[in-house]
């Protein structure tokens, strides 16, 4: 089992790594946002796509990490807490709940 200082280091590098997202296989993300003219409808068609690939990965990613959170919370098999679970998933415990009712 996980200490304390290793349980809050890990979850500290989560929230680093959702603060500073990496997402440098689409460059920098753009935004209409403080710019001195409107954007030009082929600007706009761009940013929108960019948009669509960003949450294209995003739900892709969401789905992985659904079956994932399935599989180790099946394999915890009663050893690991619910509560815990949750904490270390970084979702409600209902969520577990839901999920292992379906």
């Amino acid at each position: 089992m996980l200490d304390d200082a290793q349980t809050a280091a890990a979850l500290d590098e989560r929230e680093r790594s959702v603060t500073h997202l990496d997402v440098e296989v689409f460059g920098r993300p753009t935004s209409p946002d403080g710019r001195r003219r409107s954007p030009t409808v082929e600007e706009v068609e761009l940013g929108l796509l960019e948009v669509g690939d960003r949450l294209a990965v995003a739900n892709a990613l969401r789905r992985q990490a659904q079956i994932d959170l399935d599989t180790w919370v099946a394999a915890a098999d009663g050893r690991v807490e619910v509560k815990r679970m949750a904490h270390l998933a970084g979702v409600a415990r209902a969520t577990l709940y839901n999920r292992r009712a379906a």
